[in-house]
């Protein structure tokens, strides 16, 4: 299928250093209609004949194709294990916007509720374009028993393309060692308007030693300058860095409705304070773990009632049964905002606070703040805080 117009049944297929250049996939007007519109180079998996089958692209060119709907180079609907490995990906698109699996500039990925297991490694992904905004490189809707690795030699630079580099559905997705950052072309006055990753609801992503630099919003500024995630499952960030990920005061660099964020041994700051996005807002009430980590250097003084650092639940949404929050080992430092510069948050359950230090608050209100709906079961448990040359004006006796 797709732009190639290739039609492969029953075996498995490789596709060795092969190039597919200036392909276009349209919607058919008449006959089979349901996938066509996908994958401008190649499409495979678009039925009971052709998606179960093991693909390897192996060493291929993508450059100048065109979808309709998803996957401007690639749409992958096969049900086993398929590996993308060296590829090139360079100024693809796909063009649908009007339905929710709509996307993927490089590549559109639908499991069809198939447990598989697949990689994309050591590609280029370079000027690809989502008109739908969801997924310049990637677009993946995926049950949640299926199990897709995107590691750190895959190139993802943002050159200017509008919208999320990954958009996620996928069970299982582990994003690993990526730097996503933006570096316009020499000479040319694009500004960033774009987010490393957009998780959608029931996924869950892991994310390890990645890079987060200069991702965010310049024009009609969205939720999530970095990650943006609907309902997901679970989100797991370890040793990763989050660095000048947006400019909107009122906005934040992760933005989070999922059920579970832990977030470890990461950093999250700005170079330049005074054009910066508040670090962390947690749009629910669900499990926050925040452990060793560090918030540093965020002036998002005009974020009025917000904070800097972390905001937790502040519109009371969701089950309170499942607030459970815990800050540990952790560092906020130099931070200002409307309230909580360090921390605001809404809490139905007692949340624990250990070994955290709070430092360098420039003068300013409340840099704690933490209120309940209710008498809570359990203490609020304060253990080995450490507050040092922080300074704050705060009304009603605030400390």
């Amino acid at each position: 299928g797709g732009g190639a117009g290739l039609w492969l049944l029953h075996n498995d297929f490789k596709f060795i250093d092969c190039s597919f250049d200036s392909n276009s996939q349209h919607v058919a007007t008449s006959g089979g209609k349901q996938h066509s519109g996908y994958g401008g180079g190649f499409q495979d998996g678009d039925s009971t004949n052709t998606k179960d089958k093991q693909l390897t692209i192996d060493h291929c060119t993508f450059n100048n194709n065109q979808a309709e709907k998803s996957g401007g180079a690639l749409a992958l609907e096969t049900i086993q294990p398929w590996t993308v490995t060296g590829c090139t990906f360079h100024n693809n698109r796909a063009n649908g916007t009007v339905n929710d699996q709509d996307g993927g500039g490089a590549i559109f990925i639908d499991s069809q509720s198939a447990s598989f297991e697949a990689s994309i490694a050591d590609c280029d992904f370079d000027s690809n374009i989502a008109d739908s905004e969801r997924g310049t490189a990637l677009y993946i809707l995926s049950s949640s028993q299926s199990h897709i690795t995107f590691d750190g030699s895959n190139t993802v630079t943002n050159k200017g393309e509008r919208g999320s580099t990954i958009t996620s559905q996928c069970g299982d997705l582990i994003v690993e060692g990526v730097a996503f950052g933006f570096q316009p072309l020499q000479g040319s006055s694009t500004v960033n308007n774009f987010r490393a990753l957009e998780l959608l609801d029931n996924s869950g992503t892991t994310i390890n030693s990645c890079t987060f630099t200069g991702t965010g919003y310049t024009n009609n500024v969205p939720d999530g300058q970095a990650i943006l995630s609907f309902a997901a499952k679970t989100i797991s960030i370890d040793q990763s860095t989050f660095t000048d990920c947006g400019k909107a005061h009122n906005k934040y660099s992760i933005h989070s409705n999922s059920n579970s964020l832990v977030i470890t041994s990461s950093t999250i700051s700005c170079t330049n304070p005074a054009v910066s996005s508040s670090a962390i807002l947690v749009d629910k009430f669900s499990k926050l773990q925040f452990i060793d980590s560090t918030i540093k250097d965020i002036n998002a003084s005009g974020n009025t009632g917000r904070s800097a650092g972390i905001m937790y639940n502040n519109n009371r949404r969701g089950n309170q049964n499942d607030c459970n929050v815990l800050i540990s080992g952790s560092t906020f430092d130099n931070l200002l905002s409307g309230n909580g510069r360090a921390f605001l948050g809404r809490f139905a359950r007692a949340s624990r606070w250990s070994n955290c230090t709070i430092k360098n608050m420039p003068d300013g209100y409340y840099i704690i703040t933490l209120g309940h709906l209710v008498q809570t079961h359990g203490d609020f448990l304060f253990d080995r805080l450490i507050f040092v040359n922080n300074t704050a004006s705060c009304p009603g006796g605030g400390g």
